[in-house]
């Protein structure tokens, strides 16, 4: 028995595609048919929250992520995306008045946002006088706890939004609750606490990615900006992303144009994964676009993920907007 699948995307080209899609994706089968349509409703809703580290010899990197997101407000809404966008520091101290609190007014940006530009420059511009103890995981802690979240951050974070994070740091977390007795998972704390606030899509992932742009090595060789000074890698850090199969990028270049596109390219394969409702004969599935059969190239065509019944775009198959997709296949046990 074969099952169509159809699914229009409301898309861009490959640039940067930010788009949540609805997990819950439901079938009807048609009473004289034997095939399976779908029209799919897109869930865009993203909920972005940049950590910038505020310490000493900061300043310039800042500039570097700022410079790197001037396409953002464009490709936004061009994608008419439903998005938040807040940010916070690394700092959280007694001493210092925006310890665990949104930068910026308004608190959070949206498509329709006076100024977006020079608001975006507030959030991400948070000067190099904060703290020399990175707590940046303590400080999304408390912006997406329940107290934050029913006061000064009230409807920041949705509950059917993907919620992305990009963490950029030249050091190590430091946070209060890190496990330093357990080196293979010492961010159990605030994985377990990010899964209780944007608990598992349907389909088996989580509904939170977490991107490192730091010091990867301490062979990583920064030259550039003010990253003479000191360097730490990220290892707490790097365990955040690699459990949501988030972004581990470099902070050492000039600008941090590659970084934010690597980041790009991670959420575009995410959210482009296109759900099967049944276990396929893998040999069997077909994949068109535009009605033109696509190949399966892990490169330039597309994937079968077993572990979430999913197909995956890559590359230059990624579809654009309005493409139609068709997904043809044998379920697995079907006569």
């Amino acid at each position: 028995m074969k099952l169509l699948f159809y699914r229009n995307f409301q898309w861009l080209s490959c640039v940067f595609l930010l788009l949540g899609c609805s997990n819950d994706v439901k079938f009807a089968v048609p009473p004289s048919s034997q095939e399976f349509n779908q029209s799919v409703a897109y869930n865009n809703k993203v909920d972005f929250l940049f950590v910038v580290d505020n310490s000493k010899s900061m300043n310039k990197v800042q500039e570097n992520l700022l410079s790197s997101l001037v396409p953002l407000t464009t490709t936004l809404n061009q994608l008419k995306l439903d998005y938040h966008v807040g940010s916070t520091s690394t700092t959280m101290a007694s001493w210092y008045p925006m310890s665990g609190k949104i930068f910026g007014e308004p608190k959070f940006l949206t498509s329709l946002t006076p100024d977006f530009q020079n608001r975006l420059t507030e959030k991400i511009m948070i000067g190099d006088t904060g703290s020399t103890v990175e707590k940046g995981l303590d400080a999304i802690k408390s912006i997406l706890s329940f107290p934050f979240q029913n006061g000064d951050g009230q409807t920041f974070l949705r509950s059917d939004a993907l919620l992305v994070i990009v963490y950029l740091t030249n050091e190590d977390d430091k946070s209060d609750k890190i496990d330093t007795g357990n080196s293979n998972n010492q961010t159990k704390h605030y994985s377990d606490f990010l899964d209780s606030v944007r608990p598992l899509w349907s389909n088996g992932q989580r509904s939170w990615i977490f991107n490192f742009i730091g010091i990867t090595s301490q062979n990583d060789a920064c030259t550039t900006g003010d990253l003479t000074d000191y360097k730490e890698p990220g290892i707490r850090l790097m365990e955040m992303a690699k459990k949501s199969s988030g972004r581990i990028e470099t902070i050492c270049q000039i600008k941090l144009d590659l970084a934010i596109s690597n980041i790009k390219a991670r959420l575009v394969q995410f959210l482009t994964d296109y759900k099967l409702n049944k276990i396929p004969i893998v040999d069997s599935i077909r994949v068109y676009v535009n009605q033109i059969l696509i190949p399966m190239d892990p490169s330039s065509g597309w994937s079968y993920l077993p572990d979430l019944n999913v197909v995956r775009f890559n590359g230059d198959s990624v579809p654009k907007a309005d493409d139609d997709i068709r997904v043809d296949f044998t379920p697995d046990g079907s006569n």
